[in-house]
C-alpha cells in the first residue's frame, strides 16, 4: 500500500467537493439569468457534477481503507 498516495487522496477530496459547490453554485447563478443553452441542458449539467462528486467520494473511501489497512487514521 502507497501511504503518501492514499494521503493525498484525503487532501484531494476536498478539492472535490469544493469544486462541485463551485460547479454547481456557477450553474444556478446561469439558471438565475436565463440562459436558454444552461436550461436546457441543466439536468444533464446537474446530473455530471453530482457524478463527479460520486466518483470523489468513493475514491477517497479507497484511500480511507488503504490508511486503515497501514494502521494510520485518516
Amino acid at each position: 500500500y502507497d501511504k503518501s498516495l492514499a494521503g493525498r487522496l484525503m487532501d484531494e477530496r476536498k478539492v472535490g467537493v469544493d469544486t462541485h459547490i463551485k460547479l454547481h453554485n456557477a450553474h444556478i447563478d446561469r439558471l438565475k439569468r436565463g440562459l436558454s443553452e444552461t436550461i436546457e441542458t441543466s439536468t444533464i449539467h446537474l446530473d455530471f457534477i453530482d457524478d463527479l462528486e460520486r466518483v470523489n467520494f468513493h475514491i477517497s473511501n479507497i484511500g480511507y481503507a488503504i490508511l486503515g489497512k497501514v494502521g494510520l487514521k485518516p
